[in-house]
């Protein structure tokens, strides 16, 4: 049974460099952790798994047979089966236990030769040659701090716990090299993952389809000695905010870190800015009502966040109860498009509203023209935003005269939306793959034509398990495009960067239809040449999300531009949608709106809060699981209702050990999935003619 110490560990540790007052509601039953439900986070979870496992196979020919990982979760255990294995003057271990003070962790790799010792720290983190970890100010590099301070926190454990033992600790990463290529077919595949009730996920090893050197000498993991970087680190003060002076330094903070965390004290720091991705916060209750498979609310748990925020002392109105749902803050004001200066300048002002911002704080001092620019510059953007959140403003701004004018002059009908569902993984399924190359498996296709008619035209999926995609796509999207006239729109860059990416492949492989191919990819895409000029192909898809940017704001969508976000903020400002896809005569296969996918379907529903996403059918449905069980091979999420879920269902389809059953569920949910994306395009652009004729 695993022991309850309040030990300080390594992710513990890197909670508090984020944020202080993340050590009292970590582990917390009491309060909301957004981090367990997310399945992004899965995603790379589960990546890291797989690497994980490989990586044994670098240092030891058969991690298996020599038994070389303590898989215990018990600390005390797993410290003295450390202890034991460590009398061996050679020896691999992994997930090795150290504990000093109050400061417990688990090394991935440690490789002990005599005295030496290698602190392995293995992370599905892609790597090349450019990479820099200490950035010119001497300083972590912003996009390696966790990971760098993740194996100072080992390091400074680890020497501390041996300090007795007259050994060298030499720390190291382990990363995915991008500028190796995997050997085989299949080698993705050799570790599957299953739903473990203990820890969450357990690794199963194939070795069935492979041979195992070819795991031992596999060069897309690479040994990097951090020595030096670890050194400056252990002997700088934290790169971290709201650390009183007197814990900057390293050991100050972990031991201050160890001790508020042992002894569940309460440390309030500084809300701002970067309390907008807090995982300590309850999901918006506005945007649903219960949970539809328990019947319950969401979450009864308590909001960390809102409690930060209702306990400091703000300007003019000291401490006030705050609801981050209810009550509008500064930390929803948009930042893209050079935006992300300004937070350090608004968390200057401690004031919690949005409606609090003064625009002078936002002004530009020297917002550059833009003369291809049609519609609002990011300034114009952000001002809307603070003035739509004003008592008795309107619900949404709309430039109409603006966007008519580039409908009518660049866009032709019919429309035709599509969406690319892709994953990468450190760990390719096919041979020649550098880690986290692009695989493109699905599309999705619809059109909508002058006279408002819908059809979901066209749709690709790959589902088998060991087929390369990538080509096979393009001559599917080549094909379904190339048959009809009419603007090609898309939601954001994806698109034209896997299409941009997979143009690579089609020179590699050099298909019959080589030229064919390229063509193509060139007609609808754009390429930049120099951070000022780019090749714009003459059919260039039109970015949705910039259409978006440039003619429409509503303040429903409290500052992002997702599509997740702006299709339920257009819904709201217009009724005529909600009213026209609550119909449920309007879609299915034979309807008014086609589908390929769904006999008849209602959208819009007020017990799922009118959010298409949340109509999305389940991937087994109750009878399945009643009958078969919930999965073949431990199912851990339920529905594919995001991209996250989508890459992760198409990563089950890769497992050669998932029966029919579960391969048909998979299959179907991605297809429904994509359909809708596609499908809150086509609603997107409707919302946008209503919003015309009611202006």
């Amino acid at each position: 049974m695993r022991t309850k110490h309040r030990y300080l560990t390594k992710s513990r540790f890197k909670l508090a460099l984020e944020c202080p007052s993340k050590l009292f509601y970590t582990r917390n039953k009491e309060y909301e952790d957004q981090t367990n439900d997310d399945t992004f986070m899965q995603a790379l979870a589960k990546g890291g798994y797989q690497v994980g496992e490989l990586a044994k196979y670098k240092y030891c020919k058969d991690p298996i047979a020599e038994n070389i990982t303590i898989a215990t979760l018990n600390e005390e255990e797993a410290l003295q089966m450390t202890a034991v294995k460590l009398l061996q003057d050679n020896v691999v271990i992994a997930e090795a236990a150290f504990l000093y003070n109050n400061l417990f962790v688990r090394v991935d790799l440690l490789v002990k030769t005599n005295n030496q010792i290698k602190l392995i720290e293995v992370k599905s983190k892609s790597y090349s040659e450019e990479v820099k970890f200490i950035n010119d100010q001497n300083k972590p590099s912003s996009k390696w701090v966790p990971y760098l301070y993740d194996l100072a926190f080992q390091t400074y454990v680890v020497r501390h716990a041996l300090k007795n033992e007259k050994l060298t600790i030499t720390p190291y990463f382990l990363l995915a090299n991008k500028d190796e290529v995997v050997p085989v077919d299949g080698l993705n595949q050799v570790f599957k993952i299953s739903e473990s009730v203990i820890n969450g996920y357990t690794i199963q090893t194939d070795l069935s389809n492979i041979d195992i050197s070819v795991l031992n000498e596999t060069r897309i993991l690479k040994e990097i000695n951090m020595t030096d970087e670890i050194e400056a680190i252990l002997n700088m003060d934290i790169v971290a905010k709201d650390i009183p002076s007197k814990y900057k330094k390293f050991e100050d903070f972990v031991n201050w870190c160890s001790e508020i965390y042992k002894n569940q004290e309460r440390v309030w720091s500084n809300p701002g800015s970067k309390c907008k991705k807090c995982q300590f916060k309850v999901a918006n209750q506005l945007s649903y009502t219960i949970n539809r498979w328990t019947g319950a609310p969401d979450s009864e748990l308590k909001c960390g966040m809102s409690e930060c925020w209702s306990n400091f002392e703000w300007d003019g109105i000291g401490k006030t109860k705050i609801d981050i749902h209810s009550d509008s803050l500064k930390t929803e004001l948009w930042m893209g498009y050079a935006g992300s200066k300004m937070p350090g300048e608004i968390d200057n002002h401690k004031a919690p509203y949005l409606k609090d911002i003064q625009i002078d704080w936002i002004t530009p001092t020297n917002e550059k023209a833009d003369d291809d620019r049609q519609g609002m510059t990011p300034f114009e953007r952000r001002k809307y935003q603070i003035q739509l959140n004003e008592e008795n403003a309107p619900p949404y701004v709309f430039w109409k005269t603006e966007f008519e004018n580039i409908q009518n002059s660049k866009w032709e009908y019919p429309y035709h939306m599509i969406d690319f569902e892709t994953t990468t993984v450190a760990i390719p399924y096919f041979k020649g793959m550098h880690p986290y190359e692009t695989v493109a498996f699905q599309f999705s296709h619809h059109i909508l034509h002058e006279d408002g008619k819908i059809e979901h035209y066209n749709q690709w999926l790959s589902f088998e398990s060991n087929v390369y995609p990538n080509i096979n796509f393009l001559n599917a999207l080549m094909e379904s495009l190339s048959n009809h006239k009419g603007t090609i729109f898309r939601y954001a860059t994806h698109e034209n960067s896997v299409l941009n990416k997979l143009r690579k492949d089609v020179e590699f492989f050099n298909p019959p239809n080589k030229v064919e191919l390229i063509a193509f990819i060139d007609d609808i895409t754009y390429v930049k040449t120099s951070p000022k000029n780019k090749i714009v192909g003459k059919r260039c898809m039109v970015d949705l999300a910039e259409v978006v940017r440039s003619f429409y704001y509503s303040s429903h969508a409290k500052g992002s531009n997702s599509i997740k976000k702006i299709l339920p903020a257009i819904l709201h400002d217009c009724p005529e949608l909600i009213t026209k896809y609550s119909n449920p005569d309007l879609y299915g296969k034979n309807k008014t709106c086609s589908s390929l996918n769904f006999d008849a379907h209602v959208w819009l529903d007020p017990e799922f809060g009118n959010d298409p996403y949340k109509t999305l059918p389940p991937i087994f449905t109750e009878t399945e699981i009643e009958q078969f069980g919930k999965s073949d091979d431990g199912d851990d999420f339920d529905e594919v209702a995001d991209g996250s879920a989508a890459m992760l269902a198409y990563n089950k389809l890769q497992y050669s050990n998932l029966l029919s059953l579960g391969r048909f569920a998979y299959k179907e949910s991605l297809l429904r999935y994509c359909e809708l994306d596609t499908l809150a395009m086509v609603m997107l652009m409707e919302g946008f003619k209503y919003l015309k004729e009611n202006k």
